[in-house]
């Protein structure tokens, strides 16, 4: 692992993770930890805070996060060990990934489009919230967010930096529902913008989106944030819709 790149090794608390609504919610914890792995949030070889302190995040009971544990274990995707320095550990999810394509698939254009405006909405709302509460800790993980971006060689690695930087801006918005709904966003269809087949998905124009969002966030402007965030949204979209098409054609 470079050094560029974060682990994460409990206990503390993991904020791309939002409080679920309800009592036992099982699948919703298997999906928030599927997605966070799926997108490096969480790496491999990363060990997850302890059973109670996770749950207590999350807000479920230790039985529902004992139960979505053990089905991410049978996927191959946490395997855990025993003894002082034992816990559960996050494994390559590799050949577990959904093909992005796939993924695109499911969806019909029309709900690709109401999926996508929902998100700018989205995207604004967590910009502009970062404008005003981001603290210098935020900025820093955005600028090293976008760095790695920069410096990522292929699709893969590059789909990874920018669901970080977007999660991060999230994580900087100090909302975790906002944040839950961001990791949701990058979970389904940040696979899909980086396909390596169709439409260039444009990693300058996307590190020029995040550098202009950095800029409005310095400048402690959510007008201005939310705009260019919005903009990135809208440019996100519209690749994703020519791809869709492009699946149907």
């Amino acid at each position: 692992m470079s050094k560029s790149e974060r682990t994460i090794d409990g206990p503390g608390p993991l904020p791309f993770l939002a409080p679920l609504p309800g009592e036992s919610r099982t699948a919703e914890v298997e999906r928030q930890l599927k997605e966070s792995i799926d997108l490096g949030l969480l790496p491999a070889g990363s060990r997850l805070p302890s059973e109670g302190d996770l749950a207590e995040q999350l807000g479920v009971s230790a039985m529902t996060l004992r139960e979505a544990l053990a089905s991410l274990r049978e996927q191959g995707l946490l395997v855990t060990r025993r003894g002082r320095a034992g816990g559960s550990f996050v494994q390559d999810p590799g050949a577990q990934q959904r093909s992005g394509a796939a993924a695109l698939r499911a969806y019909s254009v029309n709900d690709l489009r109401d999926l996508l405006d929902h998100h700018g909405a989205i995207a604004a709302a967590i910009a502009r919230l970062a404008a005003e509460r981001a603290g210098a800790s935020d900025l820093g993980r955005l600028q090293a967010d976008n760095e790695r971006f920069e410096a990522a060689a292929g699709a893969a690695e590059r789909r990874r930096a920018d669901a970080r930087f977007h999660v991060d801006l999230a994580v900087a918005s100090h909302s975790s529902r906002l944040t839950g709904e961001e990791v949701r966003f990058q979970g389904e269809l940040s696979g899909p913008l980086w396909l390596p087949r169709g439409a260039d998905p444009d990693p300058a124009g996307h590190a020029a989106g995040h550098a202009a969002v950095l800029a409005a966030l310095e400048r402690r402007s959510p007008e201005a944030a939310g705009a260019a965030a919005e903009t990135a949204a809208k440019r996100a979209a519209e690749r994703l819709l020519a791809r869709r098409l492009e699946i149907s054609a």
